[in-house]
């Protein structure tokens, strides 16, 4: 039986014996656990904006939050015992993500439980995609740390601008002083900031290849203009096919004494 995530202020017996017997059968299915204390469940299910005499999720995050580090850093340091700590440790972030964690409370229909007086914060839950649980393999790293190495690299000045985020929900991305991506969350900053940096790096990239085509069109030109140079001998290029050849193969500039008449 589903049962729609309560935002009545004045909510009857009924109603509140309806919601805790649904979400007790429910999560016990999902987790396969029997709950000893009843009442931690219900907390953890309850926003602080439901009411001011109601006890929230809040205490229960602050220690949950270390348990679910702990449990996922177990759980990948056994399933990988190859990846290196930089990696596991990149692997769990993705994993205990908030984005993560909400998807996997839509895949399980748990937000439909949550008690709270804020119309917006189901639809702000509800709007991530479900995905599974991130593996190396399907690992991307963080949109902002590629970024910045891409940019360190290149030797690029990466800025982040978001004076009027609160107003727009907006953060724009400059590279050397032009505008490369932006992005858009009014929930939270950070979502509008890996945005961001998310569309910034695609751009950069498509920046970067069009430099290397437009500077390879450049050394082409120039060793056409080379190829019809002549030796010290008076002779050119096409009479000494052996130096020709190698610098086809990749072998760069040839000094005259290397080719082979």
């Amino acid at each position: 039986m589903e049962v729609k995530n309560v935002e009545e202020k004045q909510l009857t017996l009924d109603d509140h014996k309806q919601w805790r017997d649904c979400l007790m059968k429910d999560v016990e299915e999902i987790t396969a656990y029997k709950f000893k204390n009843s009442d931690l469940l219900y907390q953890a299910f309850t926003h602080s904006s439901f009411q001011e005499d109601s006890a929230s999720y809040e205490r229960l995050e602050y220690i949950g939050d270390s348990v679910l580090n702990m449990l996922i850093s177990k759980r990948h340091y056994f399933d990988y015992p190859d990846l290196a700590p930089g990696k596991l440790t990149t692997l769990r972030a993705a994993n205990v993500d908030t984005e993560k964690l909400a998807r996997v409370a839509i895949k399980y229909n748990l937000h439909n439980y949550l008690r709270h007086k804020k119309p917006l914060l189901k639809a702000q839950v509800i709007k991530y995609l479900l995905q599974p649980l991130i593996t190396p393999e399907k690992l991307e790293v963080h949109p902002m740390t590629k970024l910045h190495e891409l940019c360190q690299k290149n030797k690029l000045k990466l800025e982040f601008v978001g004076h009027q985020w609160e107003k727009t929900g907006e953060i724009e991305v400059f590279v050397d002083r032009k505008l490369v991506g932006k992005g858009k969350s009014s929930g939270k900053k950070t979502i509008a900031q890996n945005r961001a940096a998310h569309n910034a790096y695609n751009q950069v990239v498509r920046n970067l290849a069009e430099k290397v085509t437009i500077d390879d069109d450049q050394a082409a030109s120039e060793d056409a203009l080379m190829m019809q140079d002549t030796t010290s001998d008076g002779e050119s290029f096409d009479e000494a096919p052996g130096c020709l050849m190698l610098r086809l193969l990749g072998h760069g500039p040839l000094s005259l004494p290397m080719c082979i008449k």
